[in-house]
């Protein structure tokens, strides 16, 4: 894992942790992220944080109808690199 990943995955572990202490349902969270092995870990540490991961999708097209196919949606984890 890429160190400048840590801060990140941090943070976002830390948000998600707050959210779920305060709702009575888990927050749905949609993945996309075409690097496997990061998305893999977004996806194990969000379900640990008590979330429920859609994804990953690797693909625009893909992302698209993940998200169309959710009702509800709570937050996203896009890839937004260059």
């Amino acid at each position: 894992m890429p160190n400048s990943l840590m801060p990140f995955l941090s943070y976002v572990s830390g948000l998600l942790a707050e959210v779920v202490m305060d709702r009575k349902t888990r927050p749905r969270v949609p993945i996309v992220e075409d690097e496997y092995l990061i998305a893999s870990m977004l996806q194990q540490l969000l379900e640990q944080r008590g979330a429920r991961v859609s994804g990953p999708a690797a693909q625009v097209s893909t992302a698209l109808e993940l998200i169309a196919s959710e009702e509800g949606l709570d937050c996203a984890m896009l890839d937004v690199s260059a």
